[in-house]
């Protein structure tokens, strides 16, 4: 989970984003997962959460260096229905 804290104009509040996800191994380089997450405002003038469900495959392309792509749904009214995203991770 992640926490932080925004502000709009004159409002300040704190946003708090907790995660779960489950991640499965099909071979040594790819890996597929399931994740589960939200973002909850906290003191804010418009209250909002937004929830999601979001499933991804990721290749490791070399031993530092992986792809991915992902998409999700919304679960809820203030969620939009759908994204996608993709993107590179380098460890170093």
């Amino acid at each position: 989970a992640r926490y932080g804290t925004e502000s709009e104009a004159e409002d300040h509040f704190s946003i708090l984003a907790p995660s779960v996800v489950l991640k499965y191994a099909l071979t040594e380089r790819i890996n597929v997962h399931a994740e589960y997450f939200s973002l909850i405002s906290r003191g804010k003038e418009r209250e909002s959460q937004t929830h999601f469900l979001s499933p991804g495959i990721h290749y490791l392309l070399a031993r530092d260096v992986e792809i991915g792509v992902r998409g999700g749904w919304g679960l809820n009214d203030q969620t939009p229905r759908y994204f996608i995203n993709a993107g590179i991770g380098l460890r170093f």
